[in-house]
């Protein structure tokens, strides 16, 4: 089944966009520990937005991006505040966008979405779903990936009620 057609330009940007991240990740970014990791995390990504296009799991696929892109908003505002040298409303929205990510990345996402893939969708269908082994690994390894991340963020967090100011601690030292 294919995706309904006003969900094709969906896909088309969330896959296009995914894309042009990993090259320009690999190209132009600044080097940061977590390098391999964000880059593992595009082509599964990537693999994942395809595999749902073409398998027509238009209401997975929108629920992934859906809980990715809400704290990817969240977590860019917080960012432009801080670049700003509005620290205090840098911190209210980085405090904002730990819960959002809690919330959705860690438990919507294995609680709603992994659970209505891995189990749900056999129990109702009656049968495996096509490449239902190969989405559900990348969905897995997205959710190792929000682990980490979260121990990450949460270490910022930590940073900031110390020093009272965020910091990026992917950056290498020089």
């Amino acid at each position: 089944m294919r995706p309904l057609p006003l969900m094709r330009p969906l896909f088309g940007v969330q896959l296009a966009y995914y894309l042009s991240t990993t090259f320009t990740l690999a190209l132009w970014e600044v080097p940061r520990t977590d390098y391999w990791v964000m880059q593992t995390h595009h082509c599964c990504t990537v693999a994942a937005i395809y595999y749902n296009y073409i398998s027509g799991y238009q209401r997975w696929g929108c629920l992934i991006m859906m809980l990715h892109d809400i704290n990817d908003v969240i977590m860019e505002v917080a960012k432009c505040l801080n670049y700003a040298s509005c620290h205090a409303a840098a911190n209210a929205v980085f405090a904002v966008f730990v819960a959002t990510w809690a919330a959705l990345r860690l438990y919507a996402f294995p609680a709603v979405l992994i659970r209505s893939t891995m189990y749900d969708s056999v129990a109702v269908l009656g049968y495996t779903p096509p490449n239902y082994g190969l989405l559900n690994a990348l969905l897995c390894v997205l959710y190792c990936f929000h682990i980490y991340w979260f121990g990450l963020i949460l270490r910022v967090a930590y940073l900031t009620i110390a020093k009272g100011k965020g910091e990026d601690i992917r950056e290498k030292e020089d």
